[in-house]
C-alpha cells in the first residue's frame, strides 16, 4: 500500500526530529529547489527548440 504524501512528510519529520518551523523551512526549501529545477529544464528545452528553429528544422 503506497504512502500518502502527508504520511511521508510525517515520517520524515519523525526520522529527523524536526520541529514545526524547521519542517516548514525544509518543505519551503525543497519546493524552491524543485521550482528552480523545473524552470532550468524549461529554459533548456526552449533554448534547444530555438536553436533547432534557427537551423531550419
Amino acid at each position: 500500500m503506497p504512502l500518502s504524501a502527508a504520511s511521508g512528510r510525517r515520517a520524515l519529520a519523525l526520522a529527523f526530529d524536526l520541529s514545526g518551523a524547521e519542517r516548514k523551512g525544509a518543505l519551503v526549501g525543497g519546493a524552491l529547489l524543485g521550482a528552480t529545477a523545473g524552470i532550468w529544464r524549461l529554459v533548456r528545452v526552449l533554448r534547444r527548440f530555438d536553436e533547432q528553429r534557427r537551423m531550419g528544422r
